[in-house]
């Protein structure tokens, strides 16, 4: 290959000295102009090059200083809502405008921090004292009462407006001294060795919260699920009945003390078990459906509620008759839902 090209210009080389003289001028003209031309193409379009990369690089750098100035914006702002929601900025603050003989604009920087926070730490103490009360059925159940009600009444002073804060401390304050003697009993006994133990316990813990029930305390309730849910996780096997029984008065808890969503989480889980260990038709599945039908009406989803509750009327009817106290409860849920359908939501019935 290398020769073949080696001849090529050999040729073309002897042709050129054969040839004429102003064929040679001619020739190398040419071969000059093609080169000059492409020199001088060659430096134009390399000068264009790096003008476009000249404007490339400003833009470049515009861009990098907005972002700079954005970043720096965006740092200066969470800095500021950051200090914004820090007590001891508002101190430092306010110390400030004192120094400066400003005490009533040092009253109102306080004053404005203190409302930003108050709501959110209200819901947190709300939720420390949900927790200090789900451990008074147990060992230590008078220091967990005690701080629960610490807990609750610091979150309704915070925030009166807050039902949740302030329905858990009417709770803890109401509780009588048989249900404190209850909640010793169960105290002293919470730990139990065996399922045997376990079982009894989860049976004593069933009947208070029915006691709970029938007197419309209905956190009280839930705290007793919850606690009789721990026990059964612990020593009973997943498809225990006793399991199922205390999800269903969990979740019949939870929409009562006014956590419907909680709710729902709670009987989706249930029913699926339920059909499965007690059977798609067995009573305490219908029931349970029933419950979800109320739940999910209490949150607002009409259309689901009414095709399960009419599900469920459909099935009582069909089961335990017109007269039966069940059906005559559901027809009056699937009324109120399709009253509220209707845009008469007022009257929509309490949960039962």
């Amino acid at each position: 290959m290398l020769g073949q090209v080696f001849a090529f210009f050999q040729e073309l080389w002897t042709n050129f000295l054969n040839s004429e003289p102003l064929e040679q001028v001619l020739a190398v003209t040419s071969l000059l102009g093609i080169s000059v031309t492409g020199f001088v193409l060659g430096g134009r379009g390399n000068r264009q090059k790096l003008r476009d990369a000249e404007q490339r690089i400003g833009e470049l750098q515009k861009e990098a200083a907005a972002l700079e100035k954005q970043t720096a914006a965006q740092i200066a702002a969470a800095e500021q809502d950051r200090n914004a929601l820090d007590p001891a900025h508002w101190l430092a603050m306010a110390e400030q405008e004192r120094v400066e003989g400003n005490e009533e604009r040092a009253i109102n920087t306080l004053d404005q921090g203190y409302q930003r926070v108050r709501g959110g730490l209200s819901q947190v103490l709300e939720q420390l004292a949900a927790h200090h009360a789900s451990l008074i059925v147990g060992p230590d159940w008078e220091v967990n009462l005690a701080d629960a009600r610490r807990l609750a009444h610091s979150s309704h002073l915070l925030d009166p407006s807050n039902s949740g804060g302030k329905a858990l401390l009417d709770e803890l304050s109401v509780m009588d001294e048989s249900v404190l003697e209850d909640l010793e009993v169960i105290g002293s006994a919470f730990l139990p060795t065996d399922p045997e133990q376990a079982r009894r316990l989860i049976n004593e813990l069933l009947r208070l919260q029915e006691k709970h029930f029938t007197a419309g305390h209905y956190r009280s309730c839930v705290l007793l699920m919850r606690r009789a849910d721990i026990l059964c996780r612990r020593h009973l096997a997943k498809d225990d009945t006793l399991g199922l029984l205390i999800s269903f008065h969990l979740a019949r808890a939870l929409l009562l003390s006014g956590d419907a969503a909680t709710a729902l989480n709670a009987i989706s889980t249930l029913l699926p078990l339920q059909e499965k260990v007690s059977g798609p038709e067995h009573p305490h599945t219908n029931r349970t459906r029933h419950l979800e039908a109320l739940i999910l009406f209490h949150l607002g989803q009409h259309a689901q509620a009414l095709a399960k509750a009419d599900t469920v009327l459909a099935w009582q009817i069909q089961k335990l008759g017109d007269d039966h106290p069940h059906t005559q409860e559901t027809a009056a849920l699937v009324e109120d839902i399709r009253n509220a359908m209707r845009g008469g939501g007022d009257d929509a019935m309490e949960p039962a």
